[in-house]
């Protein structure tokens, strides 16, 4: 079923407004008393409303399959795509540090501590939204529908381009309203649609989304 500008507006409408709700229902109900329980369950409620607004649209407003939302095996191999995928997080890590202005400063501190949190990070509530939910929700928002999208209204470069401006300004809301970050990630959105435009398949974008989120939230929590 073919997919209407009213529709994009409806889904990033929707999705920032429950989003930016909840983050802050939650900020404001426990942030006095624990505020790291605060941010986390903000970011799980925010990430869980994103992908449930995403799935409740597609099955039940378009009939779209997880394959129509780019959800499929594609053009390469799983091995490939997995391989590819992690390599690219590394990179786009690796890349931050090309961009002062952004770049954290926990990014030069990656020790022994680091080695530690990147073995629990997964396993606590910020870091399953911030490593799995997170990137899900993002890349089937911007990737496997914004991007095919785009491409059916514009030529390839201008969709790429646009869908990554878009990437990178809906970010501002998870770098605290950080504008220097938006060179950044802005780079990271083209990489991450010419990926997905050459595999055809959400997975490699993906699994290179989720690595770079990793990699990033074990060097902050181990500051």
């Amino acid at each position: 079923m073919e997919i209407s500008w009213g529709d994009i507006f409806f889904l990033y409408g929707v999705i920032l407004t429950l989003s930016f709700a909840s983050a802050f229902a939650w900020y404001w109900l426990l942030c006095r008393v624990r505020g790291g329980y605060a941010t986390s369950l903000g970011l799980l409620t925010a990430d869980s409303i994103h992908l449930a607004v995403i799935f409740y649209w597609a099955n039940n407003k378009k009939h779209l399959t997880a394959a129509h939302l780019g959800l499929r095996p594609g053009r390469w191999k799983p091995i490939v795509s997995g391989v590819i995928g992690v390599g690219l997080g590394i990179l786009l890590v690796m890349m931050a540090k090309m961009f002062p202005q952004y770049a954290a400063p926990h990014f030069k501190h990656m020790t022994s501590q680091w080695l530690k949190w990147t073995l629990w990070a997964p396993f606590t509530a910020v870091g399953f939204s911030t490593i799995f939910a997170q990137p899900l929700g993002e890349e089937l928002l911007d990737r496997g529908i914004l991007l095919p999208f785009l491409k059916s209204k514009l030529n390839l470069s201008l969709a790429v381009l646009l869908q990554a401006a878009v990437f990178s300004i809906l970010h501002l809301r998870w770098v605290m309203g950080n504008v220097q970050a938006i060179p950044y990630l802005f780079v990271v959105g083209c990489i991450l649609g010419i990926v997905y435009h050459m595999s055809d398949s959400l997975y490699p974008s993906l699994v290179a989304h989720g690595t770079a989120n990793f990699l990033s939230l074990s060097a902050m929590l181990a500051r």
